[in-house]
């Protein structure tokens, strides 16, 4: 095919006619010594070419390819084509022992060269392709100002980017160009056998082809006829696009009217919009920007039309052969967030069923810890896990399709679209999900003292996270706005749970949240997005939000059941749920279950929505509490007996040394009213209390 193809550039005038030389008499590589090769291409005489030609010489008396390039400047500074090849190659140009090269034209205008001394090549770019003998990879490299390689689906081609130096005091400017493919019906080889479509439209606007489709809107059909002959004068795509007088356009607009829509409906002249617009694919998602796009697309108007489709007839079909849309009936593509659109196929490179996936698995047993108190020691004991997986595939960001074309991957990433969450998204789909733990179990260490009804005890503390999905729903670690907090709400039908931070008065949340309800073994995680409440005014507005959101979940998880959201009329908000769901904060759970410590989980949760002065103090509160609790227990309790049993050496109980309670509750009041002149006593107390040495500064 790439022999076919520079077969055709050659005599059209591409590459001066040296795409892979072929010896006169042998018509086989190299040209031989002496023999003379005539180059089917441009004129000798010509005075200017398009742009540079890069040139690479090999032969039996050339030990190193030579790499030269016959630039724009070179043919403008000599006067024609032969005058700047032969200054570049001609004679002994190239310094090569005993080798010499004549440049000449064949008296009808073309170039000749013959080489003397040795055989030569002379190819264009980087050298002779792998089918040739040579080394350069067709798929990467350079042998042909067109370049055909084999993919996974068929064969694509591509136009590698040229340089053009027009002042030779400047350095060359590097252009990128693009390659329009005509194929002449839908039971072409090209297309059937070799996958190739006449994508992108031609730049000419010319039709290779009659187009027929039928347009599906809102579940009306509506079949769109095009003929060929009305674009034999195009020059360029606007005119094939045309407006609501002539072109495609047109032809759209009167098959609409045809299948019932009124005229006003398909073109309002005040607004000058149509039902369904004709129109260029822009750059990315988002942009207006449709430079050098020669992609059509067919749009729907925004808030009208809810569902668009399109079916394409098989044969000789200009949808297929010059707009590159496939054969076949399209699913409907809804307009959600923005208008309906129906697009051309890319055409060129394209990706299909690529996808990762992996798994981790970690274990860390034993772990172990230790604390004291003065003569009061803590052993902590247990292990902890972590197991993740991750399954990511590449889909069509318009479509989902497992097939992606490398333009669409391309656009949707420029346009900052990654996750492939419904039509005309992001080309990343999958979920990438684990969970972690760590278990301990608490034991006393008295030091060899023994405290009647201590033995024994133990407590156990656990923290986990689970997470559903990292990609559409990452943990709430360190923000939880809405106070979601470290446990499982249970319901039962009936109770009231209110969450712990007053949520935002305007409604308007500084974060992400994220949830998961369970029941029966199964979950489903849900979010609602900060960016989805930037509009509100209210908290009635956050709390329909949440309530949409939880309910989407619920849909999802299939398993009946509802959860409503209210508020308590004091900014927090509260949640009642049908028996058996369960619901928690996409976040670390928590929990502690142990002899006397009952409020240790309201002392954790007091930090759910960050740290603050004002949380620190509420969280001492608690331990203000807890130490209360302590004192007050009965005589003859364990707690008791500790706090009374004689410390060695100073032959004095705890109860003896201290009134925790109040003095913790002083410094607290200390530290609320003036917390900077507190810190030093602060400092003294829990230096007392720890046992260490004052530390005099």
């Amino acid at each position: 095919m790439q022999q076919a193809i520079d077969n055709a550039l050659n005599s059209a005038g591409y590459g001066l006619g040296f795409l892979h030389t072929a010896d006169p008499v042998t018509h086989t590589l190299p040209i031989a010594d002496g023999h003379t090769f005539t180059a089917p291409g441009v004129a000798a005489s010509n005075t200017s070419i398009a742009n540079d030609i890069p040139l690479t010489l090999t032969g039996s008396a050339i030990s190193q390819p030579i790499n030269l390039v016959l630039r724009v400047t070179n043919v403008a500074a000599a006067g024609s084509v032969e005058a700047a090849l032969n200054a570049l190659i001609g004679g002994s140009a190239l310094k090569v022992a005993n080798f010499t090269i004549t440049v000449g034209d064949d008296g009808a205008g073309h170039i000749t060269i013959t080489p003397h001394g040795g055989t030569l090549n002379v190819d264009y770019g980087d050298g002779q392709s792998q089918q040739l003998g040579g080394t350069v990879d067709p798929s990467t490299g350079i042998t042909s100002p067109i370049m055909a390689a084999s993919g996974a689906q068929g064969v694509f081609l591509r136009a590698p980017s040229v340089t053009v130096q027009s002042d030779a005091n400047a350095a060359p400017i590097q252009l990128d160009r693009f390659l329009q493919v005509s194929v002449a019906s839908f039971t072409d080889p090209a297309y059937q056998q070799l996958g190739l479509s006449a994508v992108p439209t031609k730049f000419s606007g010319q039709l290779s082809n009659s187009i027929d489709l039928h347009l599906v809107v809102n579940g009306v059909d509506a079949h769109v006829t095009f003929d060929k002959s009305l674009t034999t004068s195009n020059s360029s795509i606007a005119q094939l696009i045309g407006d609501n007088t002539s072109g495609l356009q047109k032809a759209v607009d009167d098959a609409l009217v045809a299948a019932g829509f009124s005229a006003g409906q398909v073109f309002d002249a005040a607004t000058n919009t149509y039902l369904v617009k004709v129109q260029l694919v822009p750059k990315a998602k988002g942009s207006t920007d449709t430079t050098g796009s020669n992609r059509i697309e067919f749009v729907g108007k925004s808030g009208v039309v809810t569902s668009l489709a399109i079916n394409v007839p098989a044969g000789t079909n200009g949808a297929i052969t010059d707009l590159g849309f496939p054969a076949g009936n399209g699913a409907p593509q809804a307009a959600s967030a923005g208008d309906a659109a129906l697009q051309g196929a890319v055409g060129g490179a394209f990706l299909d069923n690529a996808s990762l996936s992996a798994s981790l698995t970690l274990l860390a047993e034993p772990l172990s810890a230790t604390a004291s108190l003065g003569f009061i020691g803590v052993n902590a004991n247990g292990g902890a896990s972590l197991v993740a997986d991750a399954s990511l595939s590449l889909v069509d960001p318009a479509t989902g399709a497992s097939k992606v074309y490398v333009t669409s991957l391309a656009q949707a990433l420029s346009g900052g679209l990654f996750l492939h969450t419904g039509p005309n998204t992001g080309p990343i789909s999958g979920k990438i999900s684990g969970a972690g733990a760590a278990e301990l179990v608490i034991t006393p260490n008295l030091g060899g003292l023994t405290i009647t009804g201590l033995s024994g005890i133990s407590a156990e503390a656990t923290i986990s996270l689970d997470i559903p999905d990292l990609l559409t729903a990452p943990p709430m670690l360190f923000n939880d706005p809405l106070g979601f907090a470290h446990s499982t709400i249970t319901f039962d039908g009936s109770t009231v749970f209110p969450l712990g931070v007053a949520a935002p008065s305007n409604g308007q949340l500084t974060g992400d949240v994220s949830f998961v309800i369970g029941s029966g073994g199964k979950e489903q995680v849900g979010v609602l997005k900060a960016s989805d409440t930037s509009s509100n005014t209210s908290l009635s507005q956050l709390e329909t939000e949440l309530q949409t959101a939880i309910n989407t979940a619920i849909t999802n998880l299939n398993l009946g059941g509802s959860i409503t959201v209210a508020d308590n009329g004091s900014g927090i908000i509260t949640l009642t749920g049908t028996s058996g769901l369960k619901f928690r904060g996409n976040t670390f759970q928590f929990s502690f279950i142990g002899p006397d410590i009952s409020n240790a989980l309201d002392l954790f949760n007091q930090f759910s929505s960050g740290f603050s002065f004002s949380n620190v103090i509420a969280g001492l509160q608690q331990v203000v509490q807890f130490l209360d609790q302590l004192t007050a227990k009965s005589p003859g309790s364990v707690v008791s007996e500790v706090l009374n049993t004689k410390l060695p050496l100073v032959n004095k109980s705890v109860t003896d040394l201290v009134n925790m309670a109040a003095s913790f509750s002083n410094l607290l009041n200390q530290l609320q009213q003036n917390p900077a002149s507190s810190i030093s006593q602060l400092e003294s107390l829990l230096e007392t209390v720890l046992g260490h040495p004052a530390s005099g500064s």
